[in-house]
Order: structure tokens, then C-alpha cells, then sequence
């Protein structure tokens, strides 16, 4: 019986330390990403795009190796693009942005004032959740 429970232990063990965790991989970053959510470190506020912005704040990832790779986007008023590196843990650092200067709409302002991006992860729903110093930013896959 204990030869039986040791087996099942360690095989439990064994499919354990093999399951992929896909929060802290940089070839999940990815792809075409839309800002879904924004809240408040601080205050737990939560925003969502309003109603009367037609516009998206969309983001595209590109991995150009392991740890780093390159970005481009627009929010509702402006485009940018610049680069990015990531660790195997999940930080995230934008090395260099490109940005029009139009005026903005107070969702895409929540996207600029927020890119000293510290850490990155994959919520249970599939979510790319960016952290930044104030902010937490939620994206979803398009």
C-alpha cells in the first residue's frame, strides 16, 4: 500500500513539475492585444473604455528572440512603436518608444501616462495583465 501511494506521489509530482506555465513565457506576448481595463493600484478603481470613444487601444507584440522583441500600436488618437525585453520570471521593460503627439482621449491617456511597464502575466480568462508603477492594464486577445 505504501509502495502504491509513494507511486502515485510521485508521479503527481512528475506531471507537475511538466505543466507549462505560460504566465511568464515572452512567445505568449505575441500577437494583437486590446485594452480592456484599466485599474487603480492605489484606489482598486477600475475603467473601461467609455461609450463615446469609438477608437481601441491596440497593441501588437513581435518576439525578435528569447527576450526581446518589438511593438507597434495606436490608441484612439495616435500610433506608436518600439521595442521591448522580457525575463523568463515575467518583467517587462519598454527599451524605446515612438509616439504621434495628437491630441488624446482619456482612455489613450490612460495607455501613455501608464508605459513604465514593470511586469507582465496571463490572467485566468486569457488576459494580458501589464503592471505599471500606478496601473494595472488589462488586454485581450484580438
Amino acid at each position: 500500500m505504501r509502495r502504491y501511494l509513494l507511486c502515485l506521489l510521485l508521479l503527481g509530482v512528475l506531471f507537475a513539475s511538466c505543466k507549462k506555465d505560460s504566465d511568464s513565457s515572452p512567445r505568449a506576448l505575441v500577437g494583437n492585444w486590446r485594452m480592456v481595463q484599466v485599474t487603480d493600484r492605489a484606489m482598486g478603481i477600475i475603467e473601461t473604455k467609455p461609450a463615446n470613444i469609438v477608437k481601441d487601444v491596440e497593441i501588437s507584440f513581435e518576439l525578435s528572440n528569447l527576450t526581446k522583441g518589438s511593438f507597434s500600436g495606436r490608441t484612439p488618437s495616435n500610433q506608436f512603436s518600439g521595442n521591448y525585453s522580457t525575463t523568463l520570471d515575467g518583467d517587462l521593460s519598454i527599451d524605446m518608444i515612438m509616439i504621434t503627439d495628437a491630441g488624446e482621449t482619456s482612455w489613450g491617456n490612460l495607455f501613455r501616462n501608464n508605459l513604465d511597464v514593470q511586469h507582465y502575466s496571463f490572467n485566468e480568462q486569457g488576459q494580458l495583465i501589464i503592471g505599471t508603477t500606478y496601473k494595472i492594464l488589462a488586454f485581450q486577445r484580438r
